[in-house]
């Protein structure tokens, strides 16, 4: 089993009550999807008391892996204050994944060298977002049969996509030639008739389609 889990004793936030639960260290997405839906809803962390049902939250570390899209994400909470402390923490907790691996002859690859940091599990989730709407918009292209080069209006959505800023946003679309806005138009247009308007790719779109 690639995930791994400790049993962590808490204390009710509420009533004071002592009890078990599970502490996610190293999450596979392939594996538990389940606990990756629980991850993007922001619930991986919550705990619930048996006694009063008080809703509490625990801290610590999380390695996120999906060898299908050659993810490998350490989360650290903010009480890592060091680089040399974060990266025992990388260490101990690929060493872990690694052990697993091997024994599915996967630990070759190379992106299992290449440890991304994320700030938090909030930051985590963002990165697995953005990643999960390139893919979708990426998969779109390469499945439709428009004319114009397909990698360079992936590359053109790519850049909208990793700007969160308003102001950043005009003046990338005010770089682009007259061509590249008519094609980047068009794929908007024809996405907004296929992606549903309530999905976190809506929420994108709406930004440019008016």
């Amino acid at each position: 089993m690639r995930s791994r889990h400790e049993v962590a004793v808490v204390q009710c936030p509420a009533c004071g009550a002592q009890f078990d639960a599970p502490l996610w260290l190293i999450l596979d997405g392939e594996e538990q999807p389940g606990l990756l839906q629980q991850l993007l809803d922001g619930r991986l962390r919550e705990t619930q008391c048996p006694y009063c049902d008080a809703i509490g939250s625990l801290i610590a570390p999380l390695l996120y892996h999906d060898a299908r899209y050659a993810q490998l994400i350490l989360a650290l909470p903010l009480s890592v204050a060091s680089a040399s402390e974060a990266e025992a923490l990388a260490q101990h907790l690929v060493g872990l994944l690694h052990q697993q691996l091997l024994l599915e002859q996967l630990a070759e690859a190379e992106y299992l060298g290449h440890v991304q940091l994320a700030a938090d599990l909030d930051d985590l989730q963002a990165l697995l977002d953005h990643a999960a709407k390139q893919r979708e918009l990426a998969a779109f292209m390469a499945n439709s049969a428009w004319s114009w080069p397909q990698p360079a209006t992936i590359e053109l959505l790519e850049g909208l996509l990793q700007s969160h800023d308003p102001d950043q946003q005009q003046a990338f679309w005010q770089s682009l030639t007259v061509a590249q806005q008519s094609d980047l138009t068009l794929m908007l247009d024809r996405l907004a008739t296929v992606v549903p308007m309530d999905s976190g790719l809506g929420d994108f779109l709406r930004r440019f389609i008016a």
